[in-house]
């Protein structure tokens, strides 16, 4: 249902850029990295897609998903048993978002500028606990969070620019399994490619 919502918006969009002549924006980000912590090893993977349109001038109304999957594989200590067992965790995050985009300056190079708009976020977390043979799945949604950023867009050519943005969003956090969750700001920091149409 949201992403029909989000379609007949972007279409919407779509339908006003093609009256105003404007261009249509694509851009593809990603990230990977490993990180080896002692006794376990974290793998954390990002990717997403964002199509935007402009809306006058210095405007730009668009959509972005993005997934992300950070996997955590090694020996942790249990807190009940003081001893050592293998654990698996992954956490797999969607999110959704409708973003207008404020275009500070259109140089021949650079282009800054900055970004609001609204999020959705569902995340699925799954463990795997050798030290008595358990998998626990827990999946949760956040409901709609506003969310905000900058980045800057270096042009390569005609269509193609690189893309850096920097952008913050409310999510949640649980110390413990018992604790109440608590509000955090999650942020995104990524590197791209655009497509200008």
């Amino acid at each position: 249902m949201r992403a029909l919502q989000l379609s007949i918006i972007f279409l919407l969009a779509s339908s006003m850029s093609g009256f105003l002549e404007a261009a249509m924006h694509f851009t593809i980000r990603g990230s990977a990295n490993q990180n080896n912590l002692g006794l376990a090893n974290q793998n954390a993977k990002s990717a997403s897609l964002s199509v935007a349109s402009d809306v006058g001038k210095y405007l730009r109304l668009g959509i972005t998903h993005r997934q992300s999957l950070i996997a955590l594989e090694g020996y942790r200590l249990r807190e009940i048993s003081q001893q050592y067992s293998y654990v698996e965790e992954r956490t797999r995050s969607i999110s959704n978002s409708i973003d207008l985009t404020v275009v500070l300056y259109y140089g021949s190079t650079f282009t800054p500028y900055v970004q609001i708009g609204i999020v959705k976020k569902d995340y699925k977390v799954s463990s795997y606990i050798s030290e008595d043979s358990t998998t626990i799945s827990n999946s949760f949604s956040q409901a709609l969070v506003p969310n905000a950023g900058l980045g800057l867009s270096v042009r390569l050519d005609a269509n193609f620019s690189l893309n850096f943005s920097y952008v913050v969003s409310p999510g949640l956090r649980q110390i413990t399994p018992d604790a109440d969750p608590e509000s955090v700001l999650d942020s995104y920091t990524s590197i791209g490619i655009s497509y200008e149409l």
